[in-house]
């Protein structure tokens, strides 16, 4: 393999992250170097390829840096297509997959550990809740995989990898997780303008800072609003620090998404992840009363935001702002009652 087209992935041999991508990279028949990284004292590499989260597994292509593992796993399966597909081509049994493999992801595997790391009566709560989740993914599996025991496509092929609202239904079928949805939506309607970049790697950059901006930023955003004094200056100074690594990010891959994240007007998933969450900043400083975009601080989020609240398709669909102000105001003063008893 040239030095160019060198590709490298940074794991654990016991990380199940790791594990995940390198089952995907051997099932595709990809060759690759693995380099071994010790957690305890992580490498310069890790620090600069993952600055966000410096952690493993990071695949590096090209001497381009892609990070979280569900991330790799379909930048492998778009910029691959020798050796079996990751995912199926149908966009609802694609939809399906990163439903249950987020749900793998994020509801079995802290569960399993907490049955491993305890014990007595701590574990057997842990097991009970293990056997219960256990018992959801079996379900999922008869209605979306019956055949999955000859592995998920029921073919015989290598693998791939309670209900909650959004749930999308097209054509009798439902479809679950914002995220999910609007994956399928692009993947099913291709008139319009696309919701994520047609490159592999811009598509990962896009998967993984939409993931940062639900898994960082959206509970931190509403800790502010829910707290007050101490600990609402604490949610406020964990949130503007989130906000300056997504603005370094911003400036790296996106520098101008001022523009929208496609640089041309066009809206896409990006978009769509940073306007559900603070598209209605204004609002939310003046409820909480504190602080939050600082164009000074954050010029990029700033007109960023700005960009996306001018947009026709928001500008449509934005409640009027005394009803933003006084829902958000009931909901701030339930969370202060509720913490108050």
């Amino acid at each position: 393999m040239s030095e160019e087209n060198k590709l490298i992935l940074h794991g654990t041999w016991s990380s199940p992250y790791y594990k995940t991508v390198e089952l995907a990279l051997k099932l595709k028949g990809i060759p690759f170097e693995y380099v071994e990284e010790d957690l305890k004292n992580k490498s310069q590499k890790i620090l600069t390829y993952n600055p966000v989260y410096k952690k493993i597994p990071v695949l590096v292509h090209t001497g381009k840096p892609i990070s979280e593992s569900l991330v790799i796993v379909e930048y492998v399966d778009e910029t691959w297509k020798n050796g079996p597909p990751l995912l199926p081509q149908n966009p609802y049994s694609r939809a399906q997959v990163r439903f249950w493999v987020s749900f793998i992801r994020d509801q079995l595997y802290k569960t399993m550990f907490a049955v491993i790391q305890t014990q007595g009566e701590e574990q057997e709560k842990a097991v009970e809740e293990l056997l219960e989740k256990l018992g959801v993914l079996e379900d999922g599996l008869k209605e979306f995989f019956p055949n999955i025991g000859n592995l998920s496509f029921g073919n015989g092929k290598p693998i791939s990898e309670s209900l909650v609202i959004p749930v999308l239904v097209h054509t009798g079928k439902p479809i679950s997780e914002s995220l999910v949805i609007v994956e399928y939506v692009d993947e099913t309607w291709k008139n319009g303008p696309p919701l994520l970049p047609q490159n592999p790697y811009s598509r990962a950059q896009v998967r993984f800072w939409v993931s940062f901006i639900r898994d960082q930023l959206y509970k931190t955003m509403f800790a502010v609003i829910q707290t007050q004094g101490e600990e609402q200056e604490k949610a406020v100074e964990e949130l503007l620090e989130k906000l300056g690594v997504l603005e370094d990010g911003l400036k790296e891959f996106f520098p101008n998404i001022g523009n929208l994240s496609f640089g041309n007007g066009d809206m896409g998933l990006l978009d769509i992840a940073m306007g559900v969450v603070f598209g209605p900043y204004r609002v939310q400083e003046q409820v909480a009363g504190v602080k939050i975009i600082d164009p000074d601080k954050t010029p990029l989020i700033f007109s960023w935001l700005n960009a996306i609240s001018k947009h026709p398709v928001v500008v449509d669909s934005t409640p009027p702002l005394d009803k933003m102000v006084a829902m958000l105001k009931i909901f701030r003063q339930n969370a202060l009652s509720s913490s108050a008893t």
